[in-house]
């Protein structure tokens, strides 16, 4: 294949780590995104990989999983609410909301109080769905307890230098299951709402088609 310069060899000696730099930034980071999605799905994916990577993982301790976890946990859920923002069902998220909201991280008072109406109007069909939607919610609200401002979980200390989980004892199993199950359900409302805009789209379509077939242009 030609002559391989030293520098160009490869270096078997190498072990894996957990991250590797390069010396150009735009390879140390990339994830592709579709030129037709507004940014969030390709954050959700690598958040979730990432998270789903480093609980499997033996060789790093639960004492060092902790933070990374539910740092990435609780942005994964933000990001999870601000895309039902953008869902383009009929009867989404309210333009004044869609506006003011959209770029808050406060879980209950501005993202879940705007998105969850969308989610019972359109999702919330039986009993069962609704339980599981005031479930969800009871889990949101735990959440923000412990963050409303978002800012919790970024670093293990608070500003005055106060570690915010001292001394108390974490079942981490049940942090990634607990936390993974939220995950799962709005990822599910939004692959949902994406159908129903789709139906409701077609419907549009049809109907706009109908009417314009139905003129009498003479």
């Amino acid at each position: 294949m030609g002559d391989i310069a030293e520098e160009e060899e490869f270096n078997n000696t190498l072990k894996p780590e957990f991250f590797i730099f390069t010396s150009r930034s735009s390879e140390n980071c990339y994830l592709w995104q579709s030129l037709l999605d507004e940014g969030f799905h390709v954050k959700i994916m690598g958040y979730t990989e990432v998270i789903d990577f480093i609980y499997q993982v033996d060789s790093i301790s639960n004492e060092d999983k902790l933070y990374p976890l539910i740092f990435m946990f609780r942005n994964t859920i933000e990001l999870c609410l601000k895309i039902l923002f953008y869902s383009r069902v009929e009867k989404g998220v309210s333009k004044k909301a869609f506006k003011s909201k959209r770029k808050s991280h406060r879980i209950k008072k501005d993202l879940w109080k705007n998105v969850k109406d969308v989610i019972v109007n359109y999702l919330g069909v039986s009993d069962e769905e609704l339980k599981t939607t005031e479930l969800v919610e009871k889990m949101l609200f735990e959440i923000n307890k412990l963050d409303k401002n978002g800012d919790i979980f970024r670093y293990p200390t608070s500003y005055s230098l106060e570690y915010r989980f001292d001394n108390r004892a974490l079942d981490l199993s049940n942090i990634y299951v607990y936390l993974k199950a939220i995950v799962n359900f709005l990822e599910g409302c939004d692959t949902e709402l994406d159908a129903i805009a789709d139906v409701e789209q077609e419907i549009r379509n049809e109907y706009e088609s109908e009417t314009y077939f139905g003129i009498d242009w003479c």
